[in-house]
Parts: C-alpha cells; structure tokens; sequence
C-alpha cells in the first residue's frame, strides 16, 4: 500500500468530483489521505480513479503547481476556483457577522 503515496488520482464521488488531487498518505487498505485541488481529507480508494504520474510531495501549493506543470489540470481552472473559494469565504464571513 506505500506504493500508493504521491500517486495522482482524480475523485470520482462526491462535490469535489472530477477534480485532481495527490495521496499524501495511507491509513489502510480502504483509505488513503489525500490533498491538491480538493479539501485535505480522507478518503476512500473506491472514490478514486488513480493515474500512472506520480508527484512526491506534501504542500498543497506544491502540489497544485505539479499539476499544472504535468498538464493535468490548467492555471485558468486553478485561477477560477481560487476565485470562488474566495468568494464563498466572504460571503460565511458577512453570515457570521451578523
């Protein structure tokens, strides 16, 4: 199961689905902990879809420049959901204000 780590994978399930990430870590043969452009968290290997490429490394920022340095996911789509995770930060922001 240590082969698994720093394998790039995609999430098949859930509302980060078809997004790339990268396995940081392994719990046990079901789950594995995972990072890049999806929140860090655990996950469970059915919900994966894992690539032949590999990126040996732990920082999220790290990660992500990885990505769009293979080519697996693009700077614009990067941009965009930056800009929306910005976006949805503010408005839980202005709701805890009030």
């Amino acid at each position: 199961m240590e082969e698994l780590k720093g394998r790039v994978c995609v999430k098949i399930r859930g509302k980060e689905r078809n997004m790339p990430c990268v396995i940081v870590d392994v719990i046990d043969k079901n789950f594995v902990v995972i990072d890049g452009l999806v929140k860090k968290r655990r996950c469970n290997l059915k919900h994966l879809k894992i690539l032949n490429k590999t990126i040996n490394e732990k920082d999220k920022e790290k990660i992500i420049e990885k990505l769009i340095k293979e080519g697996i996911i693009s700077r614009e789509k990067v941009d965009k959901l930056k800009k929306k995770e910005e976006i949805v930060r503010k408005r839980m922001e202005k709701k805890k204000k009030i």
